[in-house]
């Protein structure tokens, strides 16, 4: 089955029968064109006679043409299977570019879009082909909502919004690949129009890893973990997660005020689990997800600088039902999960000689997630330690004092030395410089004023001597 977490670009063009002229051409012009210009666009082409999944072919279809990040239609020989698919991906308006033979008529309908011309026995017009065709799709990369097809074009309101988008199915509503769901989120969060499908969406992504991980597979009830059944439960949780790490990532990195409120209602469903069972291991570990989209969006925000954001979400309120309330920051960080201490998780899959297991297994986790925001491996690591830095020093301004020192500085970073004195002295300096105006001082995760946040930064160093 295809992996939806590539980036494909579904093909749509006249296949034919075999040895026939239609497919012959078809196949040189994929071979020779299309795939060679997405792929140095890091996608991959898939044609529909390539499609490697069990079912119904023309669902199969129709669920790339709609879902998939890119499609290039070609549109010679005036296909009608073709010209329908088109119909249905200009219906939801998403990335695409058509091509058609240089000795071929554009459509009239389609004469208003830009339409590459190529002639797949021409080495020259092969090159430029090409070229154009990873063009238009490194423009429709930075700018997904530019594209503007018939469709969009008559059903525009003249504003820059679409009664398309009322007409439609919402696709939200639907599941998402990871890479649609990332796509969505960029395009929501550039039009401020699209607040409200911004919410859904995020909520609908939520709520999907609420309901698969309420099934069986997650029980809180159960014999105390092994290797085995802790390696597999937290496994379990990353690929409920997966594809809201991948937007909370994104969106942590270009979170404005107005995306605030649904964040946090992020965190909060996911951080207020009920507790219940046979030990407090197991519900415990219930809030692992909200764990992980705290840091998936601390990790987004602090590549940014985006620290007000951060302190939000760390300032986050947990629900716990007949218990008083906490903040996120008290109670989501891998060494705070547990009631007595993040012992268990040594016998996590390979992490026996760890000192900071569950941080250590996270580091590695996130990463995939973040190659698109931190493609550095060396640079992701420091956004890492300096997140969990700034965690630590939340934790202990939320606490009001230092009595619990030796859970706050739990943290890869003390282990990575090098980091760590980078990133005290980047705050240390920020804070002497610009005092009270100083970014770690506005953004309230550890103090209101310079002196306070000196005071916290004295404290942490003391304590991890």
């Amino acid at each position: 089955m295809t992996d939806t977490n590539e980036k494909i670009c579904f093909v749509i063009a006249p296949i034919g029968e075999p040895e026939s002229d239609t497919r012959k051409r078809s196949d040189q012009v994929l071979q020779h064109i299309i795939r060679p210009a997405v792929e140095t666009c890091g996608n991959k082409a898939v044609p529909a006679d390539e499609i490697d999944e069990p079912g119904i072919i023309t669902n199969q279809i129709i669920r790339h043409v709609v879902y998939d990040p890119l499609v290039i239609a070609d549109l010679t020989g005036q296909n009608a299977n073709v010209f329908y698919e088109l119909a249905i991906r200009h219906a939801f308006r998403r990335p695409l570019v058509q091509i058609i033979d240089k000795v071929k008529d554009i459509p009239f309908d389609l004469s208003a879009m830009r339409t590459i011309q190529v002639d797949h026995q021409n080495p020259d017009s092969v090159e430029e082909a090409k070229t154009k065709i990873r063009e238009q799709i490194q423009s429709l990369a930075a700018n997904p909502s530019s594209l503007e097809n018939p469709i969009s074009a008559a059903l525009s309101d003249g504003f820059g919004s679409n009664r398309l988008d009322e007409i439609m199915p919402r696709a939200q509503d639907y599941p998402l690949s990871t890479e649609a769901a990332v796509e969505r989120l960029k395009r929501y969060i550039d039009e401020p129009q699209h607040r409200i499908r911004l919410s859904d969406l995020i909520d609908n992504t939520v709520e999907q890893v609420v309901e698969v991980t309420s099934g069986e597979a997650f029980s809180v009830s159960g014999p105390e973990p092994t290797t085995e059944s802790l390696t597999e439960r937290v496994r379990g949780y990353e690929e409920a997660c997966s594809t809201l790490l991948a937007m909370a990532i994104t969106g942590g990195y270009w979170a404005e005020e107005g995306h605030y409120p649904v964040w946090q209602r992020a965190l909060e469903r996911l951080g207020s689990t009920p507790l219940g069972g046979s030990s407090n291991f197991w519900p415990e570990l219930q809030r692992y997800p909200a764990t992980l989209l705290l840091y998936a969006l601390g990790l987004g925000a602090v590549e940014a600088g985006r620290l007000r954001f951060l302190g939000r979400m760390l300032a986050s309120t947990l629900r716990r039902g007949h218990r008083e309330d906490v903040s996120a920051v008290e109670k989501l960080p891998p060494f705070l999960l547990f009631s007595y201490g993040p012992r268990q998780m040594h016998i996590l899959e390979g992490m026996d000689k760890s000192h900071v297991p569950l941080n250590d297994w996270m580091h590695k986790t996130l990463r995939p997630h973040a190659e698109r925001i931190i493609p550095d491996a060396n640079r992701y690591t420091l956004v890492f330690d300096k997140l969990e830095i700034l965690v630590a020093l939340g934790y202990a301004h939320h606490k009001g004092n230092w009595s619990e020192p030796h859970r706050a500085t739990l943290g890869a970073f003390r282990y990575r030395y090098e980091n760590k004195d980078r990133i005290l002295q980047e705050i240390r300096e920020s804070l002497s410089t610009k005092r009270d105006e100083s970014l770690f001082v506005t953004c309230g995760i550890f103090g209101e004023t310079a002196d306070d946040c000196k005071q916290g930064l004295a404290d942490l160093e003391q304590f991890i001597r």
